[in-house]
Parts: structure tokens; C-alpha cells; sequence
């Protein structure tokens, strides 16, 4: 009788909406759009053979984003990562749409930000592209790694499966964002392939600190959500073993 007091439960919970989906939703599109905005501030970051490297202010975003999508992969499943990844990058397209329309609207006769304004907020559309194409990929690789992985493990191993995909997929994005926005106006070897090594690494640093973060909130989540969805079975059937 439990166990089908259970069973019944949990498919009512499979129909109902989350109630924290929604805000993690609302919060990987906001950094979806602050990866454009953050995006065009250069930042020093000088390492030991070379004071002078910089890097991009999305570098410190993107393992945010990518943190999001290996929590809404764990709790909630691929699929609604894949929605979350998509509606982010609409969110994207709409904001940089809206602000192409806003930077060429005329100015009054004493703004004196203009030009500053028209700097940080005109896109330059070959980087764009790059960054959408490469979200989506490496998005979605690092998502499908995570759940496959899931099933294949077992639900075991998380520290594993996050650092795997996450490596995976942000080497993805970082390749592609690099190739499709500089290739042609820098050279790949003294070039693009240096910056994609050390952004890559950034990037796997700061990924890498948040995995006792990812823990918390995932383990957190499923306890209020009491997630007993099909991408969730494993956490499932250790409970139905439980009532047993």
C-alpha cells in the first residue's frame, strides 16, 4: 500500500510545477545577457610568464551558467535544461535586438555618454553568433554528458560527472567562440589557441569551486521538491527500497 501511496505521488508531483524551476530559469537568462554585456570589458589577469594577459568578463559568467545547467540537469532533468538553454538564448537575441534599436535612436544635444554608451552596449554581431552557437552547444553537450553519465553510474559519482561534462562542454564553447568570432583576423596558433588554453583553465578553476555549492542546492532541492521524476529515478527507487 506504501508503495503505491508512493507511486501515486509522485506522478501527481511529475504534473505539477516546480517551484523552484522557474526562478533558476529566470536566473541562467539574466546571466545570459549579462555574458554580452560582461563580455565587452577587458580585465587584467596577469599570470607568471605573462604579466600582460587579460581576459573577458564573461570568463567569470560562463562557470556560473554552466553551474545552473548541472543543477537544473541533476534535479529537473535534460529536457528542461535544453528549455532553459533555448529561452536563454532568445533572451539574448531579444536583448541585443532591443538595445541595437535603442543605441541608434537619436540622443538630446547635451548627453555627454553617448558615444560611451553606443561602446559597451553595440554588439559586435560575428561575437554574438559566436557566443549563441557556442552556448548552445557546449550547453547542451555539458547537460547530456551529466545525464547520461547519471544513468550510467547510477546517480553515483556527482563530483565526477560534474567536472567531466563541465570540462567537456566549456572547452566545446570556448573553442567555438573563439574560432567563429576571431579566426581570419588573428592567428590560430600565437593567437587564439593561447587565449583558449588559459580562458579554458579560468573558466575549469572557478567551475570547480562551485561543485560543494552544486552539492548543497541540488541535495536541497530534491528534498523540497521531492523530484521523483523519469531523470530523477535513481534518488526514486532508493525511496521505494526505503519503504520496502
Amino acid at each position: 500500500m506504501k508503495h503505491l501511496n508512493i507511486t501515486k505521488n509522485t506522478e501527481q508531483k511529475d504534473k505539477h510545477q516546480y517551484r523552484f524551476y522557474v526562478l533558476l530559469f529566470a536566473t541562467y537568462s539574466m546571466l545570459s545577457c549579462l555574458t554580452i554585456v560582461a563580455g565587452s570589458r577587458i580585465l587584467p589577469f596577469p599570470i607568471p610568464y605573462d604579466s600582460s594577459m587579460t581576459v573577458f568578463g564573461g570568463t567569470f559568467v560562463l562557470p556560473l551558467m554552466f553551474s545552473l545547467q548541472d543543477i537544473v540537469t541533476e534535479v529537473y532533468g535534460y529536457e528542461k535544461t535544453i528549455r532553459m538553454i533555448k529561452w536563454g538564448l532568445v533572451n539574448v537575441i531579444f536583448f541585443i535586438g532591443f538595445m541595437e534599436v535603442i543605441i541608434h535612436l537619436p540622443a538630446p544635444a547635451n548627453s555627454y555618454h553617448d558615444s560611451a554608451y553606443k561602446t559597451v552596449f553595440s554588439p559586435l554581431w560575428r561575437h554574438v553568433l559566436a557566443l549563441t552557437v557556442g552556448l548552445f552547444v557546449g550547453g547542451k553537450l555539458n547537460s547530456f554528458l551529466l545525464d547520461k553519465w547519471k544513468k550510467m553510474l547510477k546517480g553515483r559519482k556527482l563530483w565526477a560527472r560534474l567536472l567531466g561534462s563541465s570540462a567537456i562542454g566549456e572547452i566545446t564553447l570556448q573553442l567555438i567562440v573563439s574560432c567563429i568570432g576571431w579566426i581570419g583576423t588573428l592567428s590560430f596558433s600565437s593567437a587564439i589557441l593561447p587565449y583558449v588554453l588559459i580562458s579554458y583553465f579560468i573558466k575549469l578553476f572557478f567551475t570547480t569551486l562551485t561543485v560543494p555549492a552544486i552539492y548543497m542546492i541540488t541535495h536541497w532541492l530534491k528534498r523540497e521538491e521531492q523530484t521523483g521524476s523519469n531523470y530523477d529515478v535513481f534518488d526514486k527507487e532508493k525511496l521505494l527500497k526505503v519503504v520496502k
